[in-house]
């Protein structure tokens, strides 16, 4: 008796704009001028996916460190760091 189980895998990758022109360009029967525009078309579209992507990866890191930095000054002040008072001037 076999129990071994058997694993599915799953691509859980969005499906973009870029990906389905990429799948129309192979299916569908373009002449070599059309070819080119389309190719010519895809590569800017997924250079501006690519450039998406990028800023809205910075955008939700600078959101992160900052809710990080408010909860850090709202848990434990704002200015932590050591005071030395030398004759009335705070250093």
């Amino acid at each position: 008796m076999n129990t071994k189980k058997t694993k599915t895998m799953t691509n859980n990758k969005q499906q973009t704009a870029v990906d389905v022109a990429e799948l129309a360009m192979k299916l569908y029967p373009f002449s070599n001028s059309e070819r080119n525009a389309f190719i010519t078309g895809y590569n800017k579209a997924k250079e501006m996916e690519k450039e998406r992507m990028i800023q809205f990866c910075i955008d939700w890191f600078i959101s992160r460190e900052m809710n990080i930095r408010e909860y850090y000054e709202q848990t434990y002040g704002e200015d932590d760091s050591l005071k030395i008072n030398n004759g009335g001037h705070q250093i």
